[in-house]
């Protein structure tokens, strides 16, 4: 069932892999991604220059289901706890000129002994890694309350490293920064550190697009394969889409969300995806091919032999640059290559 995107969804403004590195060293490119959460306002905003490569993207929950909107997220722990309520949405990327490590994260403000979260040092104190270093407050160039700690680690058999945390407040989300510089050497590095700190954008009023959410499922369906959560921005990308958007745009993310929600085994809503999309726009194969996968995961072979010609009765309404997939490689469509009858018939679509 998985395929890659046929082309960009959005003009994604950050494309965070190898070769794109290259790219932004030769042309000095600055690019950025918004970190959004699936629900709510607010965005930090991650911009780089230079030589930065994805480590981590994670979305996670406290629990197999998010409960407010039924999104199934991955969770933290094997067993939620109140540590874990809530979503918790973190970018890590790192930089190989600079050595710096840092990671961008949107915490619901949540606080483990009931008392209301007011202050960004609250959101310091909540966190029990950050809560351990030396603390200080201070006011961003911008003139923005933050709540900052530091300390220096030596860790046995390496040299020392520095880890740098900034938290910024605005009821009810924490903005976290966390930088991290192995082999540590003042005063140099304490520079580069305190300039990532001071360009940390938090912007909590911002009011998240459907563009946001579908380039951050980009990221995770395509570069850290966790469909899941691709899943969960993908929904809300096609729950904010504007009435106007271009169909073509409509069908690539209905497409990417039927196969996230399949690929992460939810199949009835990969079903109810696609079916209500064939409702609304009967025209267009992949929508019929990603019925055929889900019935070939359940075995219905009739079905899914209905599915798949229905599918490649339309495949002349592919999108420019597209084509259905090849079923005799699919691994849905393979699960059923035993049944003879089905799979001569599979082998006979061309």
């Amino acid at each position: 069932m998985q395929r890659s995107i046929p082309f960009a969804l959005y003009a994604l403004p950050l494309i965070l892999t190898n070769a794109a590195v290259g790219h932004a060293q030769d042309t000095g490119a600055k690019r950025s991604i918004n970190l959004v959460e699936p629900i709510g306002r607010g965005r930090i905003v991650v911009s780089f220059d230079g030589a930065w490569q994805l480590k981590e993207f994670y979305l996670k929950g406290n629990a197999d289901t998010f409960t407010g909107d039924q999104w199934w997220v991955e969770p933290i722990t094997k067993k939620s706890t109140v540590k874990d309520d809530g979503i918790v949405a973190q970018i890590e990327v790192v930089n190989p000129t600079s050595g710096l490590d840092v990671a961008y994260s949107l915490l619901p403000g949540i606080d483990l002994t009931a008392s209301p979260l007011t202050r960004p040092e609250d959101c310091r104190e909540i966190d029990l890694n950050a809560s351990q270093l030396k603390p200080s407050s201070r006011r961003t160039p911008a003139g923005v309350a933050e709540a900052d700690s530091s300390n220096v680690f030596h860790p046995r058999g390496r040299g020392p490293e520095r880890r740098l945390f900034g938290f910024q407040f605005a009821d009810p989300l924490c903005a976290r920064i966390k930088i991290v510089k192995p082999s540590y050497q003042p005063p140099g590095d304490d520079v580069t550190m305190s300039a990532a700190l001071d360009a940390f954008d938090f912007e909590p009023d911002y009011s998240p697009t459907s563009a946001d959410y579908s380039n951050l499922g980009n990221l995770l369906y395509r570069y850290m394969k966790s469909y899941a959560s691709a899943a969960v921005y993908y929904q809300r990308a096609l729950d904010t889409l504007p009435a106007d958007a271009p169909l073509q745009t409509r069908r690539v993310l209905v497409d990417q969300l039927s196969m996230s929600y399949g690929i992460s085994g939810q199949l009835k809503l990969s079903r109810d995806v696609n079916e209500a999309a064939i409702a609304a726009d009967p025209d267009y194969p992949l929508y019929y091919y990603n019925l055929a996968c889900d019935d070939a995961e359940q075995g219905k072979a009739d079905d899914a032999k209905l599915y798949l010609q229905q599918a490649f009765d339309r495949r002349a309404n592919t999108l420019p640059g597209e084509h259905l997939p090849d079923p005799t490689t699919d691994d849905s469509i393979l699960k059923l290559k035993k049944n003879k009858e089905f799979w001569a018939y599979v082998q006979s679509l061309k």
